[in-house]
């Protein structure tokens, strides 16, 4: 009887045994693809990144595995913003699923994450108020204090706010403040969003040099890691904009069609629209007219089609164009761009 009852507890040790080896595999096999899905977004192929993500969520859920889904979540909650920054129920209803999973892991880091990127949501849907107030609340909070890389996304975020915002000199501190906390770290890429965004900043405070020379160092940056061809045509429009400002039409043409070529690719829209609306200017100051009519066409289009109303106050100011734009904050931003 007790080599029985010896045997019968040898099989249930095996079949647990072979349960936790299957578990693992299956977790690494899901590991290995939330590291494709990272991939994929970061090479701006943002539809490929949408389907895996989505295919990743489904799977880890079924699987139990509450951290690989929220990390799918997050990953397509990017991917989308990319893609459909116009669509505001889809994107909020990833965020309240993905929310739900981080309040749900009783997990204070994984909390204050969720607050982070709901805030970022809220920027990229013209929310600035809102975004701005958010994140102020949460960069004291002891808990990000042990996360660097976290501080500096939530830092990096409130310094877009309070740009979008025209607080130029809080957002030039917190784009300061975010780049130190990159460098320090070693995020090349954080580093070089960093710059880009002090970059803008000081354009907008009519410091063109120094905003071209911050769009240098992020450029450097950008080519050097060589799998962002977002943050590459980032920096190219941006060096556009500063030498644009600077009178050096020519250069920033050359600068802008970069740029172009890369967001045609992606397919994003928006930032399309301002590449055209940028080199309009430029090849107008030229006298290229049939040139520059086309991107002014286009950029306009393109701000219909995203409800953008930054860019169309830009074509309302620079163009002379009567299109009822009223955003204060939009026009204010169109006369200093």
């Amino acid at each position: 009887m007790s080599l029985l009852r010896n045997e019968a507890k040898l099989r249930v040790f095996d079949g647990a045994l072979q349960d936790m080896m299957i578990a693992v595999a299956r977790r690494r096999r899901l590991s290995e693809l939330l590291d494709k899905t990272r991939a994929l977004r970061l090479g701006g192929r943002y539809h490929r990144g949408a389907e895996s993500a989505r295919a990743l969520a489904r799977m880890a859920g079924r699987g139990k595995m509450p951290d690989l889904e929220l990390e799918a979540y997050w990953e397509l909650l990017e991917d989308l913003k990319a893609l459909h920054p116009e669509r505001r129920g889809l994107l909020c209803s990833v965020e309240r699923r993905a929310s739900r999973l981080a309040r749900c892991s009783g997990d204070e880091r994984l909390r204050l994450e969720a607050q982070i990127r709901q805030a970022a949501l809220w920027r990229t849907l013209g929310e600035h108020e809102r975004a701005a107030a958010a994140l102020t609340g949460v960069i004291g909070h002891r808990a990000l204090t042990k996360d660097r890389q976290l501080s500096g996304y939530a830092c990096w975020n409130l310094a877009f706010a309070l740009r979008m915002l025209l607080k130029l000199d809080r957002a030039a501190f917190f784009f300061h403040r975010a780049a130190r906390i990159f460098e320090s770290t070693g995020d090349a890429s954080g580093l070089a969003y960093a710059m880009s965004g002090l970059a803008g900043v000081t354009r907008l405070m009519n410091r063109p040099q120094a905003s071209l020379g911050y769009y240098r160092r992020a450029l450097a940056l950008f080519q050097r890691e060589k799998d962002d061809p977002y943050g590459l045509a980032y920096a190219n429009c941006g060096s556009g904009n500063a030498l644009r400002r600077l009178g050096r039409f020519r250069r920033a043409v050359a600068h802008y069609n970069r740029a172009h070529r890369i967001y045609r690719r992606l397919r994003d829209a928006v930032n399309e629209g301002y590449v055209c609306w940028g080199r309009y200017v430029c090849l107008r100051a030229l006298g290229r007219r049939s040139e520059a009519g086309r991107d002014l066409k286009r950029a306009l289009g393109l701000f219909k089609k995203t409800k953008d109303r930054r860019g169309l106050a830009l074509c309302q100011v620079w163009a002379g164009l009567p299109l009822g734009v009223t955003d204060i904050a939009a026009l204010r931003e169109a006369h200093r761009s």
